[in-house]
């Protein structure tokens, strides 16, 4: 899994270092020690979309330069098309959306892109699990909550 986030974003980028921290993390709880491990459940994926997203505004709160420069390096394009998709996805107001409807909604998206029931690999499953984690890293990074509103925002 960690091996397909590696590719997905540019080499040395703050967006791949920050997603490999988090999955990373992740698997390290899991105990995962080798590429055959991984989950197909549901529940398991919907603790991690949760985590994620809560992970991201931590991250947001307490590294706002790191933050800065992650959503400085994703460029014009991406900062547009980013919440736009959430937005699309979630809700008109996608930082008001709980996290068990955020979550669902999430999983939902990435089970129509490849669900568990589509995927014939673990290769496959990772890649669904890692493109659905990502989702909710950047929920948390564009969309905090109302109560963070004293954060910065996404858009210039």
């Amino acid at each position: 899994m960690l091996r397909l986030a590696r590719l997905k974003y540019r080499e040395g980028s703050v967006q791949q270092q920050a997603v490999l921290e988090f999955l990373n993390a992740r698997c390290i709880s899991a105990g995962f020690e080798s590429e055959d491990d991984h989950f197909c459940t549901d529940l398991t994926l919907a603790c991690w979309v949760r985590d994620a997203r809560k992970w991201a505004l931590r991250l947001r709160r307490r590294e706002p330069q790191r933050y800065a420069a992650l959503i400085d390096e994703c460029g014009s394009e991406a900062r547009s098309r980013i919440p736009a998709v959430l937005e699309k996805e979630i809700g008109s107001k996608p930082a008001r959306v709980d996290a068990l409807d955020a979550t669902r909604a999430l999983i939902r998206w990435g089970q129509r892109r490849r669900g568990h029931d589509r995927s014939k690999n673990p290769g496959e499953i990772w890649e669904f699990i890692v493109d659905t984690v990502d989702s909710a890293l950047w929920l948390g990074w564009v969309f905090p909550p109302p109560a963070a509103n004293n954060l910065p925002t996404h858009r210039s």
